[in-house]
């Protein structure tokens, strides 16, 4: 694969071969490229975590729908027990992306799409949790929807 990187000066993406910038011919040292190039790969790793999380944010819905269907069939034992890791495990993923990728700044364009993305995420998959422990809670004190 062959590395690129943003140019430090206009903000194109140029090859890391390069001795100057094709857009602004700005020269480019090898230590300016080897930088740029760890930015940029870190920044393409973060909007492509963002972009498949995002697809999954649809599947909280299914995992309701499933909480929901769950409860209401009083399902007990091992049907029961892999839905609880669905809900604690989209919200981790979640979480784990802003560990990473939190404190990263960039003026990448794709990158402040991506970050919106994750702070909806954060949001729904926490509001998402937070049900999924209040319908936890409903079924442990044994009230009963029917």
């Amino acid at each position: 694969m062959i590395a690129m990187l943003r140019c430090p000066s206009c903000n194109e993406i140029i090859l890391a071969n390069s001795v100057q910038c094709k857009y602004c011919s700005v020269p480019l040292d090898p230590n300016t490229i080897r930088t740029e190039v760890q930015k940029f790969e870190h920044v393409s790793s973060a909007v492509s975590q963002a972009n498949t999380i995002k697809s999954f944010n649809a599947g909280l819905i299914l995992v309701g729908i499933l909480c929901i269907y769950l409860l209401l069939s009083g399902a007990s034992g091992l049907q029961r027990v892999y839905i609880h890791f669905l809900p604690i495990g989209g919200l981790v993923w979640v979480v784990s992306w802003f560990i990473r990728f939190g404190s990263l700044q960039s003026k990448d364009p794709d990158w402040e799409p991506a970050r919106a993305a994750m702070n909806r995420s954060l949001l729904m998959w926490g509001v998402g949790f937070i049900v999924y422990c209040l319908c936890l809670l409903w079924a442990l004190l044994g009230y009963s929807l029917i």
